[in-house]
């Protein structure tokens, strides 16, 4: 687990900077908001995992979830995110794509929904309680991006 922090430390540390490629007209905005829009954009402009990262980075030995009596550091919290981003991109997930996520409230859910978060991905999230036809019309109206193999899966299981 040790390796997988260090590995995601260094990938966080290495993530430039991008810069919007729309630049908006802020002299209408009070020096107040232009700075805090400013803090935003120099400071801010990642993911919501490398924030959370970021902010607890001296503190992974602290709880970051309790579920069900078992306390999850944010050590261990951040090396199975990393591990979901992996797997993620290995299933073929990049930057942009719409996940479907159909779990329920989990510590998987939120390794999964950073995960996608990390790698610059969109989360779809539906409930395994969800009607089987709307189930499809979400992911159709969504084009949520579906694994090839999944999708010969949900095809037999939906007929």
């Amino acid at each position: 687990m040790e390796e997988l922090l260090v590995q995601l430390s260094e990938e966080i540390s290495a993530l430039g900077k991008t810069s919007s490629k729309k630049k908006y007209d802020a002299s209408n905005l009070s020096p107040k908001v232009r700075a805090a829009l400013s803090e935003i954009e120099n400071n801010r402009n990642h993911s919501l995992a490398v924030e959370l990262f970021l902010r607890n980075k001296d503190n992974l030995n602290k709880s970051a979830l309790k579920y069900r009596g078992t306390k999850i550091t944010y050590k261990e919290m951040f090396a199975k995110t990393y591990m979901y981003a992996k797997s993620l991109k290995q299933m073929g997930y990049k930057k942009g794509d719409e996940i479907p996520m159909c779990i329920t409230n989990t510590p998987e859910f939120i390794y999964l929904f950073l995960a996608s978060s990390l790698i610059g991905a969109r989360s779809n999230i539906v409930g395994p309680w969800f009607a089987k036809e709307y189930l499809i019309e979400t992911l159709n109206k969504t084009k949520s991006k579906i694994p090839s193999k999944c999708k010969m899966k949900i095809s037999q299981k939906v007929k």
